[in-house]
């Protein structure tokens, strides 16, 4: 018995021994046997289709022969007569064949060659050999990028063209430009066949097959119809262990998908950037929905809720956070605030400056109850708005947005406008309402993938340079050591407003000192000092609110010749090591970062080297012939790689739109489908 081995052999014998089929070689599988078959095929220049099979009881190919695309005969057509231009005939009932059968080893043998065809054959160029049927291959990576970049509304056509060019000759991609323009074609039209539940299930499915650690869930009505859809992929989860602390959860962006609603949770990693926890569409804005969503969040994120979450000013929201996290700081948006300002106030706010000035100092600046309580009354009584309903609503609400009464509350500056705007316009360019479903996952998975760009581009900025400080105090140069670039410049600010301020001291009792802190608008702030252990506190609570220690503070730090700040005045979370230390049981397999993204971009790679070592090595015969031989021998130990993987890799929950098979509970209200993420 021969088996077919990868060996380093001579020229001669590689040729005449492993490179043409003979009864008795072995395969490891019968699709393996197939592209033996086929390879043979485009040497000597003619087409493989596969023939028929037999299957064992336990569903594997028994037997199966691999035919020339020309075996047989078209058979006769009635309709043919009608036909205008018929296709010209293909089949001349060659008997050239290839048939293997599976052994009790488990391989699959050649029992029957046939080499001999009735038709001309001969050895084509590789310009012609992807003109052959069986030779055109749309590689895993090559129809995903082809896919996103026809995305962009690019026609087939170019398409091609740009794909060509990247894989520097047409041949080197191994098929059609009508080749793509079909994949193309059957990919809408599956998606259509499936239908929207299909198609989404089918989506989620595929994510948490490239990353078990990823979680989705969908609610189903009593006819079986997603009503609210909630996911997060793997680095998302990862994200959230991090910098969870603070979440954004945000509902204004009413891009409609089948009737649905975005909703989008997010935060702000250690470069003060957005960062996307998770995304849901909703049905419908009731409490029921809300908590639902919450629930499912907190289960993705094993768990662990987070200490601050902002909304937008929402009656049905805020009910569903009271009941499902009772313990988390709910507050309101400011920016979400000044908006709704603007629709309910536009009367008065569009032909008033001063108007807009004061609305804006009652929500930002007032430090003390009593100062806010006699600015918003003057508000109300300066612009004609005693009577203004929802000024009234905003006004019973006030402990959740007024900053006088949340400043002790951590919110990791996510109260900041330009980072809700620059959200919007991230938002705005990748979605639209005319997306079905599976486009709109597809660009939500590339606003993610844009945000995740711009923080390597931060990462690698920290890892390289070095910030320009603006004077060489002890405390500055501590802040460049430990906080990210951002972070830095922040503090920075802080340490150039505490220059322009002035100190006097209100009181001394024993331990404790009382300054007063004042600013170039003469605002004044209180700065308590513990000296036995050195802490500060500020009435203007910046550090609680935001992590970063205010100009006061700093400026008493100056004023006592005090150097550095204390490590309790550093929070890890904007630091240089926000992402260092171990996630916890059910973290530590997330993989970080998008597996298609990196499949095309290791598939680019390969081809890039791989045109190159081919230019090179078809220089001579003899280099030729050693790139085959260690070629083949590659072939069988990546084969044997991917397969150790797969016997590994944990497996995922299969899911079917067939409700008792996986495994709903329906009732009369609802629905679930809950995909756990997986450690």
């Amino acid at each position: 018995m021969d088996t077919v081995e990868v060996e380093c052999q001579s020229s001669t014998q590689l040729d005449s021994e492993k490179r043409e089929p003979r009864v008795g070689m072995e395969f490891d599988t019968d699709d393996q046997a197939y592209e033996f078959y086929n390879e043979y095929g485009r040497r000597k220049g003619f087409c493989v289709r596969k023939g028929p099979f037999h299957k064992t009881r336990d569903d594997l190919v028994k037997d199966r022969r691999y035919l020339c695309s020309k075996e047989g005969y078209r058979q006769p057509d009635r309709r043919r007569e009608e036909v205008k231009n018929p296709r010209p005939e293909t089949r001349t009932g060659c008997l050239a064949s290839m048939t293997v059968a599976l052994q009790s080893s488990g391989k699959y043998r050649v029992i029957k060659f046939e080499p001999a065809h009735n038709h001309e054959v001969a050895s084509v160029s590789p310009k012609k050999s992807l003109l052959l049927r069986s030779q055109k291959k749309l590689t895993k990576a090559r129809p995903t990028l082809a896919g996103v970049i026809h995305e962009r509304r690019l026609a087939p056509k170019p398409t091609y063209e740009f794909l060509s060019r990247q894989a520097c000759v047409p041949q080197n991609l191994g098929h059609l430009h009508v080749d793509l323009q079909n994949y193309l074609f059957l990919k809408r039209q599956k998606t259509m066949e499936m239908g929207i539940t299909g198609a989404i299930i089918e989506y989620f499915k595929k994510m948490q097959l490239e990353n078990p650690s990823s979680f989705y869930s969908m609610q189903m009505d009593a006819n079986e119809q997603i009503t609210n859809i909630f996911w997060a992929d793997a680095r998302s989860i990862a994200d959230y262990w991090h910098f969870g602390d603070v979440v954004c959860f945000d509902t204004t962006y009413k891009t409609n998908v089948c009737g649905r609603a975005f909703a989008s949770l997010i935060g702000v990693n250690h470069h003060n950037q957005i960062i996307v926890f998770g995304a849901a569409l909703l049905y419908e804005d009731t409490v029921n929905s809300f908590i639902w969503l919450f629930d499912n969040f907190i289960k993705a994120m094993s768990g662990k809720k987070p200490t601050t979450f902002l909304t937008e000013e929402s009656a049905p929201i805020s009910k569903a956070i009271a009941t499902f996290l009772p313990d988390t700081h709910h507050c309101f948006c400011l920016s979400h605030i000044f908006q709704n300002a603007i629709k309910h106030l536009s009367h008065i706010l569009n032909g008033s400056s001063i108007c807009k000035s004061d609305f804006h100092r009652c929500l930002y600046e007032y430090e003390d109850e009593e100062e806010f309580l006699k600015a918003w009354e003057s508000l109300l009584e300066k612009h004609g708005l005693k009577d203004n309903k929802w000024l009234e609503d905003l006004f019973n609400e006030r402990e959740k947005w007024a900053l006088v009464y949340r400043r002790h509350m951590f919110c990791a500056n996510m109260t900041s406008m330009q980072q809700r705007e620059s959200f919007d316009t991230l938002l705005q360019r990748y979605l639209t309402s005319e997306l079905d479903p599976i486009r709109f996952f597809e660009r939500i998975e590339r606003l993610i993938e844009h945000c995740r760009y711009n923080e390597l581009l931060e990462d690698f900025k920290m890892l390289n340079t070095s910030p320009v400080l603006f004077a060489a105090l002890p405390v500055l140069e501590q802040a460049s050591r430990l906080y990210t670039p951002s972070l830095c410049q922040m503090f920075q600010e802080e340490c150039k407003l505490a220059i322009t301020l002035k100190v006097f001291q209100l009181e001394c009792d024993g331990s404790m000192s009382k300054y007063k802190v004042t600013d170039r608008h003469a605002r004044d702030h209180v700065v308590k000092i513990e000296t036995s252990d050195n802490s500060f506190q500020c009435s203007c609570c910046k550090f609680e609110f935001t992590g970063i220690q205010c100009s006061h503070v700093l400026k008493m730090l100056i004023h006592l010749n005090m150097d550095f700040l204390d490590a309790r005045y550093i929070l890890k979370r904007w630091t240089k090591d926000a992402k260092k230390g171990e996630l916890n049981d059910d973290h530590r397999s997330l993989v970080q970062g998008n597996h298609q993204a990196a499949r095309e971009m290791r598939y680019t790679d390969l081809c890039r080297n791989m045109v190159k070592l081919a230019m090179r090595a078809a220089e001579t015969e003899e280099s030729f012939s050693h790139l085959t031989r260690a070629n083949l021998k590659l072939m069988k130990e990546v084969e044997g790689i991917l397969k150790n993987v797969s016997q590994v890799r944990p497996s995922t929950v299969s899911q079917t739109a067939n409700a008792s098979e996986m495994g709903l509970s329906i009732s009369d209200e609802d629905v679930v489908i809950t995909v756990p993420s997986q450690g």
